[in-house]
């Protein structure tokens, strides 16, 4: 355990339900304040994490259904409702 790393911060209000690696980043899909959320963490050249850069991804408007896919393009298709 001495190798490792904290990536994400730990906030109990944060649900994680996936993590998709691609070349340059790290997405993180869940859920905080009741609300779909997308994080993402850049990772380093060598293939590590540079968990200085974790961020969510926010949106003009309020989310409350979004679909990321898992291409190295890393495309991103929601649905928006206002509120």
């Amino acid at each position: 355990m001495a190798n490792w790393q904290e990536a994400i911060p730990y906030d109990p209000e944060r649900k994680i339900d996936s993590v998709e690696i691609f070349q340059d980043f790290i997405a993180v899909e869940g859920r905080k304040g009741g609300l779909t959320r997308l994080w993402l963490l850049n990772k380093t050249k060598e293939g590590g994490v540079d968990a200085s850069t974790f961020r969510q991804l926010d949106f003009p408007e309020e989310v409350r259904c979004y679909l990321s896919c898992g291409t190295p393009h890393f495309w991103l298709a929601f649905a928006r409702v206002r509120v």
